[in-house]
């Protein structure tokens, strides 16, 4: 059905949004068949993350057809104003708006703006039909907060974001889909239960929970102090102390499970503001201290071996497979790129990092045992745009993130405009890789997760948290490249 003409109808965007949000604030504000056809659904996805001016011409082109004319409403600021206007219902339009405008009630002064029709291009070469596209995105659930879900926790509190009642929300479980309200002590037998317990680690028989702030009976217990607990059974919740129930300080995200213990740094007060960070191992038992330094430090377990890879600043590493000192770190001839979350320790000792050239990521692969290094350039892997006819590329933030199997993912953020990659995948056996872009899940830009004990890959974007289909159909879908490296 064709949508009433209204001279006043319009959308107001800033002039840094990007193309995506523009044209789907058309869709729902003036919701004509051809802007709600393939065709159009295919401009969105060939620019969705180019700025909105951008579009404007090839909107233009796309509706003439209908007889309609996308308006331009210049007010002389950074702000655009657009509106879709048919043919025949051009000159109410202009009588409308010659009336002037008051953007502010507060303000006497009504303006007139500047009507402007966006020119269509030039009639060219009948456009391809599009292939048909390929969604990876299975279901998709919005939440009243962003889940802090990750490889290793399944079950997280969600909270209203907007309520200052410490009491709302609930602990949800993404061990299945759809997720569901987790069998755990409710405020009525544990009133600070969803206040003072996580998760931080689920794997088979391994449930580890963290509880912050709450001393045991008859001794004292800091603030910033937790202690962690193996859970035997969830609906009857049987917390078994690990560490002798000792506390440690926080400063980490959370302990890393290595080989039968965990892995942790701690935050260490000096006095006069200063403050140092200690890797703390938590056995059953009783807690041990590795190594302190006033410099931030970063731990990556590896896999095959009860020891984990330390990383202090952006440029010391160290294997420590207990206490270490000063003269077990090596350093690293540049620095590395994202350092808390930009490191893989993998099996015999090899260490995959990243560093940064003038427009992509360095990819690094050092055997620490015989001190043999490899790189190999992630060409193609970031974002890029044409300006002026040039190829603008670069590369936002890496947030390397473990899959299953040998799989990893390296998460791509950034704030630029153009072409950008969600995520590339890499398998640390075989080096094949393969790319996930913003058509792929909705011209979102998710951070792709594996939740293990789901068994499938998720996308977390903000409040909302996508499904995404079998493994095997996101490989068979993709274009796989093998990495090339260069021993240096």
């Amino acid at each position: 059905m064709t949508p009433e003409f209204i001279a006043s109808r319009h959308i107001s965007f800033d002039y840094k949004s990007t193309v995506a949000a523009v044209l789907s604030m058309l869709q729902g504000e003036f919701g004509y068949p051809c802007l709600l056809s393939d065709g159009f659904e295919e401009l969105i996805d060939e620019q969705a993350n180019e700025i909105a001016d951008q579009c404007f011409k090839p909107v233009a082109g796309h509706i003439a057809d209908a007889q309609l004319g996308l308006w331009q409403i210049d007010f002389y600021e950074d702000t655009h104003y657009l509106a879709v206007v048919p043919h025949v219902h051009v000159e109410a339009f202009k009588d409308y708006w010659s009336e002037g405008f008051r953007i502010d009630p507060d303000f006497m002064d009504n303006v007139k703006p500047k009507l402007r029709q966006v020119a269509a291009p030039p009639a060219g070469k009948a456009r391809a039909p599009a292939a048909k596209k390929i969604t990876l995105v299975a279901d998709s659930m919005r939440f009243a907060a962003e889940p802090e879900i990750d490889v290793d926790r399944a079950v997280v509190m969600v909270r209203d974001a907007y309520s200052d009642d410490k009491s709302n929300g609930k602990f949800i479980d993404f061990s299945v889909w759809p997720p569901r309200d987790a069998p755990l002590p409710t405020r009525e037998q544990d009133r600070d239960f969803g206040a003072l317990w996580s998760q931080v680690y689920q794997d088979g028989p391994h449930n580890v929970w963290m509880l912050r702030g709450r001393a045991p009976q008859g001794k004292a217990f800091q603030e910033g102090t937790f202690r962690l607990a193996h859970i035997d059974s969830m609906s009857a919740w049987s917390p078994r102390w690990l560490g002798g129930g000792a506390s440690t300080t926080d400063s980490y995200p959370k302990p890393l499970w290595m080989d039968g213990s965990f892995m942790h740094v701690a935050y260490c007060p000096e006095g006069n503001g200063r403050f140092s960070s200690a890797v703390v191992r938590i056995a059953d038992t009783a807690c041990e201290q590795w190594y302190q330094s006033r410099k931030r430090l970063n731990l990556f377990p590896f896999p095959d071996a009860a020891r984990c890879l330390i990383v202090e600043g952006e440029t010391r590493l160290a294997i420590a497979e207990g206490p270490v000192t000063d003269a077990d770190f090596f350093v690293l001839p540049k620095p590395l790129c994202n350092p808390q979350e930009g490191v893989i320790a993998l099996d015999d000792g090899v260490v995959v990092y990243f560093t940064r050239t003038k427009r992509y990521l360095m990819m690094h692969r050092l055997q620490t045992r015989t001190m043999r290094h490899a790189r190999c350039l992630l060409d193609g892997f970031g974002h890029s745009r044409m300006i002026d006819g040039q190829l603008d590329a670069g590369f936002g933030n890496v947030q390397v993130c473990k899959g299953h199997g040998d799989w990893w993912i390296f998460n791509h953020h950034t704030n630029a405009f153009g072409t950008s990659d969600v995520a590339m995948f890499w398998n640390a056996k075989s080096d094949e890789t393969f790319k996930i872009g913003a058509r792929d899940v909705g011209r979102g830009q998710p951070t792709i997760i594996y939740q293990r004990a789901l068994g499938r890959y998720l996308g977390l974007q903000h409040r909302s948290v996508s499904l995404l289909v079998a493994f095997e159909t996101i490989y068979d879908s993709k274009e796989k490249r093998v990495l090339e490296w260069t021993t240096v």
